[in-house]
């Protein structure tokens, strides 16, 4: 089974230690011993955990997460002091659930390959567009079977789609 990894805020850390997690060369991922539980923490890769530092986001930065759902990434930028905005953007209302309420993040529902409803453009986007899951085949090897030629085009075609009209609204 891979690795279960942890997203951890700074200035929680102890408490992951108390857990037996150990940390990664990544800041504020921590590796998860097998069978330990996550306890108060959330289980996210740490490949997932290195896109939002590439962002260099910083004070008074208009972030979006154009394909937000189920939203550790936004909550990871989060993680960054003085943001002037955050919007967590996804065409899945249902997955973007888990972002309703949370202090500082507005949820919207939208389809990114469509022109985007912003008045402003953003200083830093994320787009980590929907794709095959073939990255994922070590949690989900029944993908290898799943996943079509035409399946990869279609991908393709939307992850395209996305890039450009974010692109578009990009600072």
């Amino acid at each position: 089974p891979p690795a279960t990894y942890l997203r951890v805020p700074p200035g929680r850390e102890e408490e992951a230690y108390a857990l037996g997690a150990e940390s990664t060369l990544v800041p504020g991922c921590f590796r998860l011993p097998p069978g330990a539980e996550p306890g108060p923490f959330r289980i996210q890769d740490i490949g997932s955990q290195t896109l939002v530092p590439l962002l260099d986001l910083a004070p008074g930065h208009r972030f979006l997460d154009a394909c937000a759902a189920p939203g550790n990434k936004t909550l990871q930028a989060l993680e960054t002091p003085g943001l002037a905005l955050v919007v967590a953007a996804d065409h899945s209302v249902k997955r973007l659930h888990a972002l309703n309420g949370v202090d500082g993040v507005h949820p919207v529902a939208l389809d990114a390959t469509r022109p985007l409803p912003f008045a402003r453009p953003f200083d830093r986007i994320l787009a980590d567009a929907p794709c095959s899951g073939t990255g994922t085949l070590a949690r989900n090897p029944e993908i290898r079977w799943r996943v079509q030629r035409e399946d990869l085009m279609r991908h393709r075609d939307r992850q395209m789609a996305i890039l450009r009209q974010t692109l578009a609204m990009l600072a």
